[in-house]
């Protein structure tokens, strides 16, 4: 009997609900381990760090939202601004405070907030662990053809990774560009375009005080093309076309009000 036999008759001889009851206990196990991982993280985190009492004071002033969003400095020298996707905290590095000026910070606020209203990190959440269920089913079923050491591992991870990629490039790019927006729309295009360049500034700095040889760049442009960030400059081209639509729609809005108030006039 061929090999290829001898594979195929050991799957047959699998009993079915010991796999779907395996495959059920494991993908279960990762997602509660996930969960209390993420659970003792955001806890950590948002205790660690110090609320900054202005920016959240300034933040919640632009919104109108009381005391809702609490920003906290994180102390790291790379410049950089990040949400937990859920809640109520918002992070900036004191990089990011020394490098931006004062509505700078605050449209990078702005980006933040929408993840976090929009609950973007549960939304990939809802892909993710269910993901993790069909990993664990294709690396059970690895073990039974393949005989190489940490087979299984290998698949869960390469099965992960690429449902993980496929969902940055499309739903995670989709919600940056809605998060840059929301920042349009509350008036600071410009201070986020201008800050994409301060910051896009300050990585060439340092990016040029570091040899990079072919493997580095081939891998720079790898994670470039996986990154659920767009490049800075698509998303300062979707800013722009945010910002000419908006005054478009301001100046049909002006246009149609300046009509009826010479129609109220006239007829009164």
């Amino acid at each position: 009997m061929s090999s290829i036999d001898d594979k195929l008759e050991k799957i047959q001889e699998v009993d079915p609900m010991y796999f779907a009851a395996a495959t059920a206990i494991i993908g279960t196990g990762m997602v509660v381990s996930n969960l209390i991982g993420l659970f003792l993280g955001v806890t950590t985190i948002t205790k660690q760090f110090k609320v900054d009492k202005e920016l959240s004071k300034r933040i919640n002033g632009i919104l109108n939202s009381g005391d809702k969003w609490i920003v906290h400095i994180y102390p790291e020298k790379g410049p950089n601004a990040f949400s937990l996707g859920f809640g109520r905290h918002i992070f900036v590095t004191s990089a990011l405070l020394k490098l931006l000026k004062e509505r700078h910070i605050d449209a990078i606020l702005l980006h933040e907030v929408y993840h976090s209203e929009k609950k973007h990190t549960p939304k990939k959440l809802m892909m993710q662990y269910p993901l993790f269920y069909i990993a664990t089913a294709v690396a059970l079923a690895s073990t039974l053809t393949v005989t190489i050491p940490f087979t299984a591992l290998l698949v869960f991870w390469m099965v992960n990774n690429i449902g993980n990629i496929l969902y940055n490039i499309t739903m995670g790019r989709r919600h940056e560009v809605l998060a840059d927006d929301f920042a349009v729309r509350n008036g600071y295009g410009k201070e986020l375009i201008e800050s994409f360049k301060l910051i896009e500034d300050w990585v060439s700095k340092r990016v040029s005080r570091t040899k990079c040889g072919r493997w580095c760049q081939l891998m720079n442009k790898i994670d470039a093309a996986i990154d659920e960030h767009p490049s800075f400059e698509q998303r300062i081209k979707n800013i722009l076309e945010a910002m000419d639509k908006m005054k478009a729609q301001t100046a049909s809005f002006a246009k149609i009000k300046n009509t009826v108030i010479r129609m109220w006039k006239n007829n009164g």
